[in-house]
């Protein structure tokens, strides 16, 4: 006993643990069982992400701040927006348990970019989704999601709404014709314009189809402009010309109405209108300084309008034959902009698309099965042996004190004896 106690050696910590050897197997392997099937089933789904990289092709995708074709910017953030998210859901039954506004407002869905130089005029951008792996019931479902939100872009470029109309919807606004005529120049130049842009890139036969089109729509719309010109058109009731005129009318009826009050009032008829407006003038009263002043400043407004309308006097009403052939250019032009839009949105189409770098998305995972085993049986034989190492001493202290007691009670026979 006096050489146990000098001291504590290997060996005496290995018999103190194989003191409790099947209580140290127990917690050992308890500990392993359970903290493998707590990792693999508690903890790596809390932590486990599917992770998607991809590319988005299509016209000026290459470029650093890319822009769809109806030259909306293209944020790559808003590819995981709450309302894309929602959309997606709401779009197919399987998607319907997934919790996407939690996924969104926990920021269990991320997007990033990485950019990789190729050439001073090159770039080759690539894309990566990570979510969470704990919001899908199975893989299957999970990448069906991805795909659906790596694919946003695409399907927004394939139902796309092209800018087809900037100029048209302006031509009913504008009240003067030749205003009205420059719109429609400007819609055919638009578009004609985007269709050059597309030249070896569309069928060569649609492209000349297209362009024979424009050239005939601009030989009609150049024989209107002729007879605009040659006739001195004006669009009734709303060209500064007509306009003038029918003021010009309307003046007059309100001179003379004041004008006969005047008279009226000074009882003489025979006199000429400028000398009653001076004798109105130097009225002693204010109310008939007031009438002649207002007469002498319609006298000038009529003056001003009648100068005018006479420099315009060749202007006059449009024709109901040119006007029927306005709203016919018009109406051509409406269909050669919805035939453009067919094309361009025919070739976005076809050239928009999407590349993942291998599956659609990759599984990394918190822990794997393996290292689940390994980390609790490390875990569990550590606290297995600091466990053993404890109740062994204790059992071994508590025997230790038996033999004292035993040899204590041994040494007083023998003096008794």
């Amino acid at each position: 006993m006096e050489e146990e106690k000098s001291g504590i050696t290997l060996g005496g910590i290995y018999r103190t643990i194989m003191s409790c050897k099947w209580l140290a197997l127990i917690i050992a392997v308890v500990i392993t069982v359970a903290g493998t099937l707590v990792l693999k089933f508690a903890y790596n789904p809390l932590k486990t992400e599917y992770v998607s990289n991809f590319s988005i092709t299509f016209p000026g995708s290459g470029e650093l701040n890319p822009v769809y074709p109806d030259n909306k910017p293209f944020n790559y953030r808003s590819i995981i927006s709450k309302e894309n998210l929602e959309s997606i859901k709401a779009s197919d039954k399987q998607f319907e348990n997934i919790k996407v506004l939690e996924m969104y407002m926990q920021r269990d869905i991320s997007i990033e970019r990485n950019v990789y130089r190729i050439t001073e005029e090159k770039t080759d951008i690539e894309y990566k989704i990570r979510v969470k792996a704990k919001y899908f019931k199975d893989e299957i479902t999970a990448m069906r999601f991805i795909d659906r939100v790596a694919n946003i872009p695409i399907d927004y470029i394939k139902g796309l709404a092209i800018s087809k109309d900037a100029y048209l919807k302006e031509f009913n606004n504008q009240s003067d014709y030749e205003l009205k005529i420059a719109t429609l120049q400007a819609q055919l130049g638009f578009i004609k314009g985007r269709i050059d842009g597309l030249s070896g890139k569309i069928k060569d036969n649609e492209y000349n189809t297209f362009i024979s089109k424009v050239n005939a729509y601009n030989d009609k719309l150049n024989g209107v402009i002729g007879i605009l010109r040659s006739g001195l058109f004006v669009a009734e009731g709303n060209s500064t010309v007509e306009s003038y005129r029918t003021q010009l009318v309307s003046l007059k009826a309100l001179r003379d109405e004041k004008l006969e009050e005047l008279k009226l009032i000074f009882g003489k008829f025979d006199e000429t209108p400028s000398d009653i407006i001076s004798n109105g003038e130097s009225s002693s009263s204010a109310a008939v300084r007031s009438l002649a002043s207002e007469i002498s400043s319609l006298n000038n407004k009529i003056s001003v309008y009648e100068l005018y309308t006479a420099e315009n006097a060749a202007v006059k009403p449009a024709t109901e034959d040119f006007k029927n052939g306005l709203n016919e250019v018009f109406s051509e032009l409406v269909v050669l902009t919805d035939d453009y839009e067919r094309i361009l949105c025919e070739y976005y189409s076809s050239v928009s698309l999407i590349a993942y770098g291998g599956a659609v998305f990759n599984v990394e995972i918190g822990i794997g099965t393996v290292k689940s085993f390994l980390l609790s049986f490390v875990a569990g034989l550590m606290l297995a042996i600091i466990t053993a190492y404890i109740a062994g001493n204790i059992k071994l202290k508590k025997a230790a004190v038996k033999v004292d007691v035993a040899e204590v009670d041994d040494g007083e026979k023998v003096e008794k004896d």
